[in-house]
């Protein structure tokens, strides 16, 4: 039977037993508690640590909810090892849905691992990051394209780990996304530098909570627990008949206007080929965005208004076929 006490850490868990907790980090002004809440499952039976957080970026649901329908489902009898689900790592953006903290201004996946931040989103990054990233065999830190922007379903691994591809593999997703080294302070990047392997599923769009979007995010999960051991292995399952791997960043908008993208996600473009187009308020083009290398459309902006520097296309160049 499943315990519903509430323990003071994710690994204190008996064996054989479910919890649901807060891991507190610090103080609002006016007294409210920043912490982060966790929903931990310990299997019957030994087995590694596997780490599934949601809303490092507030305006991600689906991830959230995956691990709030998985944490319900999972059956400790039948899972070896150790699973810790954190449905929202940056509560005061989750509650705003919001992509920066409101606490601060930060965003959160700038600065981990946390310690060269003060305030208060750099204290939730080394929380998180030093109380179960450093003590799980392997993360998964679950995005979507938020309120700004729409994704092509992939997940991001750093290039610095060949462990981290090889659970980017085990997700079943078949575009891969060589994360820019640019990104140092993402959890992808700072995690797989410590030696623990993370990869970053983006499944959604829009800043919903879209049902196709949490089921393929759960899938993703469940997949990554059978490559681990934390769940048996099915046989049969069908690995992805074509996988890509791309690389590139987002074309940052050159001025401000109102963007509307040319092509569709999952296109295949050619260099120099019109992807979107700003235009002013009054309707005149002031730029046509090109393509910057051959490359497959991985994501775009949703809403409409841009400033310079904003993020408009990715366009991945397909460095490699699996």
């Amino acid at each position: 039977m499943s315990s519903m006490s509430a323990p003071t850490s994710p690994f204190s868990l008996a064996p054989g037993t479910k919890a649901r907790g807060w891991l507190p980090v610090s103080h609002r002004p006016g007294g409210g508690e920043v912490a982060i809440p966790w929903m931990a499952i310990r299997g019957a039976a030994d087995g590694p640590v596997l780490a599934v957080n949601g809303s490092v970026h507030g305006d991600e649901y689906e991830g959230g909810e995956a691990i709030r329908e998985l944490w319900a489902e999972l059956d400790p009898a039948s899972l070896r090892g150790t699973w810790i689900g954190v449905p929202a790592v940056n509560v005061a953006a989750y509650e705003m849905a919001s992509r920066v903290s409101p606490l601060d201004g930060l965003n959160l996946n700038r600065v981990f691992p946390g310690d060269a931040t003060p305030t208060l989103s750099g204290m939730v990054a080394r929380r998180y990051f030093h109380e179960i990233v450093a003590r799980s065999a392997a993360v998964l830190d679950l995005h979507s394209g938020g309120n700004p922007l729409s994704m092509l379903p992939l997940v991001a691994y750093s290039e610095v780990s060949p462990a981290s591809l090889a659970l980017a593999e085990q997700t079943g997703l078949d575009v891969l996304w060589r994360m820019p080294p640019a990104w140092s302070g993402s959890l992808c990047v700072a995690a797989s530098a410590a030696g623990v392997p993370t990869v970053t599923p983006e499944i959604g769009n829009d800043g919903r909570l879209d049902a196709t979007a949490t089921a393929l995010m759960r899938d993703v999960v469940v997949n990554v627990m059978r490559g681990l051991g934390l769940l048996e292995a099915r046989e049969g399952t069908a690995s992805p008949r074509r996988r890509r791997v791309v690389r590139g960043s987002y074309i940052p908008a050159p001025v401000g206007g109102l963007f509307q993208p040319a092509v569709r996600l999952g296109d295949e473009v050619k260099r120099g080929q019109h992807v979107a187009t700003i235009r002013d308020v009054f309707g005149d083009v002031v730029e046509r965005v090109a393509a910057p290398v051959d490359g497959l459309v991985c994501s775009y902006r949703t809403i409409p208004p841009v400033m310079p520097g904003d993020q408009t296309v990715l366009v991945g160049e397909v460095v490699e076929e699996r």
